[in-house]
């Protein structure tokens, strides 16, 4: 669970109040309790600051690193236990992070103290659903993406909602017990992306809005050519190679990808499923999100606008068209047929 990052001295000037207590200095163990939005938002300032990708959990990453013991869960009914866990008004009011033992995997307020905001939008877990005739309108009429997963329970948690199985959602801008934890990325290169041949294909479900991944240009770009001439002076040896993991910029620049890119074999389109970059007017050092364009089911290949239109008419710019008559010139699948050529 995240606590705020304890400055070089404690604050003076600010105090903290729980239900029965007050602390003349803000104590800095204790969980942050925001809205999705807030948390969201750090996770880009930290992603910035620290040139790494952080961001919210899944659902499925949730459960992944949850596995507790026997003494915390009882895994028929689900019912967590508070003896090693601030649940069931057991304090009346949050307690410091680091309050209990970590879990065997190294993990403090897996369960308790405030709700864990999650980046899934709550939804069913399976298609087939069976909704419970006494409390039909608790779930149905807020799956859709307005809505954002929390698990874990809070202080406050008492009953069904202290079961390790109990879903919640919230809006997200509400606040209400609710804190975070971060994933760290070990590199910057969203896992649901996976390079198959010569494209790159989805393993996830991806609404229109969403983030598909996220990079910085000097991560992922290995060169830069000047031009086209330059292209086939120079890389004459393995110039399909180049092309293959290239795009062309709007001044005739190639932009050449490494091989652990995620957009490694990313390819043109004429109905893009995921924005472009502008590559010649990006800051090379800061992050930069691909966003879906439309819905993106797993299995689909990833493809990309041109120059942030869609529909652009390449027939009109001269250096995507040299660029592409190359591409066919040395059997290079950039999804020439699509653009029509005249």
């Amino acid at each position: 669970m995240l606590s705020i990052e304890p400055p070089s001295k404690r604050s003076k000037d600010y105090g903290f109040r729980t239900l029965f207590h007050h602390f003349d200095t803000l104590p800095w163990d204790y969980p942050v309790e925001v809205n999705f939005h807030e948390s969201t938002a750090f996770a880009r300032w930290k992603s910035h600051i620290k040139s790494k990708i952080y961001r919210l959990p899944t659902e499925a990453e949730f459960r992944s690193y949850g596995i507790h013991s026997e003494d915390i869960i009882d895994f028929k009914t689900g019912i967590i236990s508070n003896i090693n866990v601030n649940i069931g008004l057991k304090f009346t009011s949050p307690t410091p992070v680091n309050y209990y033992l970590p879990s065997t995997k190294g993990i403090y307020d897996y369960l308790g103290n405030v709700w864990q905001l999650l980046s899934t939008n709550f939804a069913p877990i399976e298609d087939d659903i069976h909704v419970h005739n006494l409390y039909s309108d608790f779930s149905t009429p807020f799956y859709n993406d307005l809505n954002i997963m929390s698990l874990g329970g809070s202080f406050m948690s008492c009953g069904h909602s202290t079961s390790v199985y109990y879903r919640l959602w919230w809006r997200k801008h509400f606040v209400q017990n609710m804190g975070f934890r971060l994933i760290e990325e070990d590199n910057y290169s969203i896992k649901e992306i996976k390079d198959i041949g010569k494209g790159v294909f989805s393993r996830k479900n991806f609404k229109v809005g969403d983030i598909v991944y996220r990079f910085k240009p000097s991560e992922v770009i290995d060169k830069v050519i000047e031009s086209i001439d330059e292209l086939k002076e120079i890389y004459v040896n393995n110039i399909k190679t180049v092309l293959e993991h290239s795009t062309p910029g709007k001044t005739g620049k190639i932009y050449v990808f490494k091989d652990t890119s995620p957009i490694y074999y990313e390819n043109h389109s004429s109905n893009p499923n995921i924005c472009s970059v502008d590559w010649e007017s990006v800051n090379p050092d800061f992050y930069i999100d691909k966003i879906a364009k439309c819905n993106i089911n797993i299995g689909d290949e990833i493809t990309v606008d041109y120059n942030g239109c869609v529909g652009y008419d390449v027939r009109k710019d001269v250096h995507m068209l040299n660029f592409i008559t190359l591409c066919d010139i040395y059997d290079v699948c950039k999804r020439p047929s699509q653009f029509t050529k005249v």
